[in-house]
C-alpha cells in the first residue's frame, strides 16, 4: 500500500514550464531574428526544450534542474550566465530579409519601321541582378514599358530563367521558341494597361500586382523577349525601355 501511495504522489508532482523570447538586434536597432525558448523543470541534468510553433529552434538547457531568465535593465549585463547548445540535425534560421529591387533598366535598340503584331521588338533583353545571389530566387512583382512615341502598343513579355539560346529572339522578326527552351520559361506577363503622360507622349504601359515566382539555375540574370500584340511604328531606335521590380529571396 505504501509503495502504491508513493507512486501516485510522484505522478502528481507538476512539471514547471517557462517561456521567454530572445532576439538578435543590429546596431541600428532592427531585429534580424527571434526565437522563443521553452524549458522544463525536471530532475534530469540536461533538458531539451520541446519543439513547437513557439519554439522552432531546438535547444537544450545544460546542468540545471530548474531554469528562469534573469531580470535586469536594458544595457546592463546579467550576473547569471546560462549555457545553451544546439542538438544534432538542427536547421539554422535564415536572418536575411526579402528585398524589393529594380534590376538594370535595359533599353534595347529597336528598328524605326512598322512592326506587326506577333513580332519581337528589341531582341533578347537581360535584367542583370534580378536575383540577390547566384542561382537565387524571388518574385517578379511588376513590369513597366515606356514609349517615347504617341502610339504605344500592348505587348507580352516572356521571362526566361536562362538564356534561350536555342530559340529565335530577333528584333523585328517573329518570335520562335524552341522546345529545348520551354523549361526555361518563367512565365508570360501581359502588359496592356497604357496611359499617356503628356498630351500624346510619352506613354507608359504597365502590369502590376504580379506574383510570378522564379528560381535561377545559375547566375543572377533574368532574360526576356517582348512580343507585340498590336502594330506599332517607333519614332527612334531608343523609343522603348523596360523596367521590372523583383522581390528577392
Amino acid at each position: 500500500m505504501r509503495r502504491w501511495f508513493m507512486a501516485i504522489l510522484f505522478s502528481l508532482v507538476p512539471i514547471a514550464q517557462a517561456a521567454a523570447q530572445a532576439e538578435w538586434t543590429n546596431p541600428d536597432g532592427s531585429i534580424t531574428g527571434a526565437f522563443v525558448l521553452e524549458t522544463m523543470q525536471s530532475e534530469s541534468p540536461s533538458v531539451a526544450a520541446p519543439v513547437s510553433s513557439l519554439n522552432p529552434v531546438p535547444v537544450a538547457v545544460q546542468n540545471t534542474n530548474s531554469f528562469s531568465l534573469p531580470s535586469g535593465s536594458a544595457g546592463s549585463p546579467s550576473a547569471t550566465v546560462y549555457s545553451f547548445q544546439g542538438v544534432p540535425n538542427m536547421v539554422p534560421l535564415a536572418t536575411a530579409s526579402d528585398t524589393v529591387t529594380a534590376p538594370a533598366n535595359p533599353q534595347p535598340t529597336i528598328t524605326v519601321a512598322a512592326y506587326a503584331a506577333g513580332q519581337d521588338i528589341g531582341g533578347l533583353i537581360a535584367f542583370a541582378g534580378a536575383a540577390r545571389v547566384s542561382a537565387g530566387s524571388g518574385l517578379i512583382q511588376s513590369v513597366a514599358m515606356s514609349w517615347l512615341n504617341a502610339n504605344p502598343a500592348s505587348l507580352d513579355i516572356v521571362f526566361f530563367s536562362a538564356n534561350p539560346s536555342n530559340s529565335t529572339v530577333t528584333d523585328h522578326a517573329a518570335l520562335t521558341i524552341a522546345a529545348a527552351d520551354l523549361p526555361k520559361i518563367i512565365g508570360i506577363v501581359h502588359v496592356t494597361d497604357c496611359s499617356a503622360l503628356g498630351a500624346t507622349a510619352p506613354n507608359l504601359c504597365q502590369a502590376t500586382q504580379l506574383t510570378l515566382p522564379f528560381v535561377l539555375p545559375s547566375g543572377q540574370t533574368i532574360y526576356a523577349a517582348l512580343v507585340l500584340r498590336a502594330a506599332v511604328t517607333p519614332s527612334t531606335t531608343s523609343d522603348l525601355a523596360a523596367t521590372i521590380t523583383v522581390l528577392q529571396n
